[in-house]
């Protein structure tokens, strides 16, 4: 399954939290995820959609976002207290 991760963070946190999105995949048998971050400030979504041909789309950013794929809140990701395990459990919708 490919993952584009929408934020609106640094590019470091971004990459950190695709890096942290693959590894709590694998831990519940998600085994063949790969995530792609761009930024929402200095990329255009309908381009990155287009060029990276995602499953889903998780944002990490509380604006809504209009696009073709399926986008799962990621905010949890960013504030663990909001619980990831919703991000992944909608997520295992989407894996094939």
């Amino acid at each position: 399954m490919k993952v584009l991760i929408i934020s609106g963070t640094t590019d470091a946190k971004a990459e950190k939290i695709s890096k942290e999105l693959v590894a709590g995949c694998k831990k519940r048998g998600m085994n063949e995820v790969e995530a792609v971050a761009v930024n929402l400030f200095t990329s255009d979504l309908k381009e990155m959609e287009e060029r990276h041909n995602p499953d889903v789309i998780v944002r990490l950013t509380p604006k809504s976002l209009a696009a073709g794929k399926p986008v799962v809140d990621g905010m949890p990701l960013v504030y663990a207290f909001m619980g990831p395990d919703k991000v992944y459990n909608e997520l295992k919708q989407y894996y094939k």
